[in-house]
């Protein structure tokens, strides 16, 4: 059987799992959500989800603006901590990103000297005296500049006679 109600505005019946009395438009009072568990973790992690979610029908103008208030203020927090932090939440101080930009180089001519060995162990010259040059030029790249002359001899004489 479908349950029925009053409207509070107009005293005239209606379905009950109706949002707004069809007569008058007023709105039920019994069809506004609670805060469910999902939508509470919403607000303590996720304002952005939290005030997108208070976007849908059914949710009363008070949420709404607890909501998108949590949101701007949850902003505004974050912005504070951002600016007085320097920005160091994305931005890294220049000598750690320069010592970090350093072990990349360094890994990459690691990385380009196994390479090398693999190919030395199958046995191609052609592959040898390419890997041979990859691993100078990561040398170079990373400013390693003995290492880089090791490995520029070392593509010489392995590269003698392929081209």
């Amino acid at each position: 059987m479908v349950k029925t109600i009053h409207c509070p505005a107009c005293n005239r019946g209606y379905v009950a799992s109706m949002s707004d009395c069809p007569n008058c438009g007023a709105k039920n009072p019994s069809s506004e959500r609670s805060v469910s568990v999902i939508l509470f973790i919403g607000i303590a992690i996720l304002p952005i989800l939290f005030a997108w979610v208070t976007l849908q029908k059914g949710y009363s103008l008070q949420a709404k603006i607890i909501a998108f208030g949590y949101l701007a203020v949850s902003m505004i927090v974050g912005s504070i901590l951002f600016v007085g932090s320097g920005g160091a939440l994305i931005q890294a101080k220049p000598e750690v990103q320069a010592q970090s930009l350093q072990d990349i180089h360094d890994q990459v001519a690691r990385d380009a000297a196994n390479q090398y060995n693999i190919a030395l162990s199958q046995g191609d010259k052609v592959q040898i005296c390419v890997q041979a040059g990859l691993v100078a030029a990561a040398y170079l790249q990373a400013e390693r500049p003995m290492q880089y002359r090791e490995w520029k001899l070392l593509e010489e004489e392995r590269c003698k006679g392929i081209y």
